[in-house]
């Protein structure tokens, strides 16, 4: 494999998911995760207001984990359906981690986020990472 697969299509799907995370948690449903975590008082940042740095770095660990699983030893073409069926799985688990460890350490975490953002993580972020890697694999693997 390719070094430019790997940088390209990590990074580029990182990027897409960041701006979908941020049009779905800042446009979309801001203002109802803000006040779901008014229990928190000043200590949580407006959803607006997230350091973008901490996003980067959490979606190159799990695009880079789901990369892994999706290319290793697959040869020079992956199947769009596996990758997608994969990007939804990581999303389930990434999410699912995120929301149900805050549920269980912090009395304040409101649980009625959990729902929305899981959908959203698995059926939205996960179907776009894994169509998004299965297109820019096949694409530059086969250069």
């Amino acid at each position: 494999m390719k070094a430019k697969t790997v940088l390209i299509t990590v990074l580029v799907t990182a990027l897409a998911c960041i701006a979908l995370n941020g049009v779905f948690h800042v446009l979309i449903i801001g203002d109802y995760f803000d006040s779901a975590f008014s229990g928190f008082e000043n200590k949580v940042n407006k959803i607006a207001n997230s350091n973008p740095v901490w996003q980067l770095a959490t979606e190159l660990v799990w695009v880079s984990a789901l990369f892994y699983l999706l290319t290793y030893q697959r040869g020079p073409k992956i199947s769009t359906s596996h990758a997608i069926v994969g990007g939804m799985l990581m999303n389930a688990a990434v999410s699912g981690t995120w929301n149900f460890i805050n549920a269980s350490l912090f009395n304040a975490f409101p649980k009625r986020i959990i729902l929305p953002d899981m959908a959203f993580h698995i059926l939205i972020v996960g179907t776009v990472s894994g169509f998004l890697i299965a297109l820019l694999y096949n694409k530059l693997e086969k250069k």
